[in-house]
């Protein structure tokens, strides 16, 4: 692998793809993609143990244990919510956020971190040495950026915040943390993520919060990230259009704060499905390493049981195809994007038995990425295994490219 880069530039251009090419990938995949069974978990299923194959089995009973809930959730409250009857009828007649708006946003984009912040956090349970603060500013996302006129926000989550736990002394390489839907607690993505083994390796770290998570969501909400989807068709565009320009300026920071410092990004589920977006919009990360993500919103949703009766019964009402709710959220989708990195600074981790995040999303995420390395683990989303086998692959990794 490659050692040695050029330095980035300063600011980043997205590829300039045309439009009509950005969603070619929409109508190229099959209409029962969300159906499809990874390539390399056929191979693997002919070669498991009794026992890995019961472990596996187990695992991803839990994924769709978790899974039916969380689809249980969004079919019975952010459906009626946001994407049924008028409301839906009137937000698909109506413009929405396209792939070209969103890049040339980002290739406006000014540095700006307005009210910027940062105070000593309490730390969470094994968080100990060197310094831990809360760094939080507002969004940078807004009516100057893209047009948001339809877009709600709640004032909690126009104010970001990201908790930096740094060494003493000077600046260390650091890497950003961007977590689930719904699991935005520092808990739940050390235990993912093992971003205190990061630290405890020399970097400094930072786990980001996704817009309408965690101190961000508004009063009252039944889950955290609840109005991250429940605004409609939309609002969802822009819950993910922000989250990049967040990630942006969080990068901005950290780059203005410690001269020469190396900065990469890491993300699972949902903030796989963000960081692996980035890869296509931003060129000073060092590297980008999404965790089980997907390529496609609907795609996903159709794969969770009963969520996909819901989605399937909003096509059927509006006359719709699986390729055209692809192209209204194709404005963020990874492969709208091609890769303002090389496949060598790129690295994919996919579970066999994921059911949440299905492992084929990670093969043509990869394919895009021009075969960049994808590591396989067994076990599902919730219930990985192998855990020290990847966390080691990813330091392999780390150290091919000398971050």
């Amino acid at each position: 692998m490659t050692k040695t880069r050029n330095a980035p530039a300063i600011v980043s251009k997205p590829n300039s793809l045309d439009e009509h090419d950005s969603i070619g990938w929409s109508k190229s995949l099959p209409d029962d993609f969300y159906r499809h069974v990874s390539v390399n978990l056929k191979q693997a299923t002919g070669v498991l143990s009794f026992g890995h194959a019961a472990s596996l089995s187990f695992s991803q009973l839990c994924d769709v244990a978790v899974r039916t809930s969380l689809s249980t959730l969004i079919a019975g409250i952010s459906i009626p919510a946001g994407y049924r009857g008028d409301k839906l009828s009137s937000e698909l007649k109506r413009q929405g956020l396209s792939r070209s708006q969103l890049q040339d946003a980002h290739n406006l984009y000014q540095a700006e971190l307005s009210q910027l912040t940062v105070v000593n956090a309490k730390r969470p349970r094994g968080v100990k040495g060197g310094e831990f603060v809360k760094v939080s500013w507002d969004s940078a996302y807004g009516h100057s950026v893209c047009q948001t006129d339809h877009y709600e926000q709640n004032e909690r989550n126009r104010r970001v915040c990201a908790y930096h736990w740094k060494h003493d002394g000077k600046p260390r390489p650091t890497i950003i943390f961007l977590h689930g839907f719904a699991a935005s607690t520092w808990g739940l993505n050390n235990y993912f993520m093992r971003v205190e083994e990061f630290y405890r390796r020399g970097y400094d770290v930072v786990l980001k919060t996704l817009p309408h998570h965690g101190a961000r969501s508004g009063k009252g909400r039944l889950l955290s990230g609840f109005n991250y989807i429940s605004g409609g068709v939309h609002h969802l565009n822009h819950s993910v259009a922000q989250s990049t320009f967040d990630t942006r300026s969080l990068l901005d920071y950290l780059l203005r704060n410690s001269s020469g410092v190396k900065v990469g990004l890491c993300g699972m589920s949902l903030g796989g499905y963000t960081s692996a977006l980035m890869a296509g919009l931003e060129s000073r990360f060092e590297f980008v390493i999404p965790i089980v993500p997907i390529i496609s919103i609907p795609d996903a949703m159709m794969a969770w049981r009963p969520l996909d009766k819901a989605i399937s019964k909003i096509v059927n009402d509006h006359h719709l195809d699986i390729p055209t709710l692809r192209d209204v959220m194709a404005a963020h989708s990874p492969l709208s994007f091609s890769p303002l990195l090389p496949p060598e600074k790129l690295m994919i981790v996919a579970g066999q038995g994921d059911r949440m995040a299905l492992p084929h999303h990670a093969e043509a995420l990869q394919k895009h990425w021009g075969d960049c390395e994808l590591q396989w683990f067994r076990g599902s989303h919730v219930l990985p295994m192998q855990r020290e086998r990847t966390l080691q692959a990813k330091f392999r990794f780390l150290e091919n490219i000398d971050f």
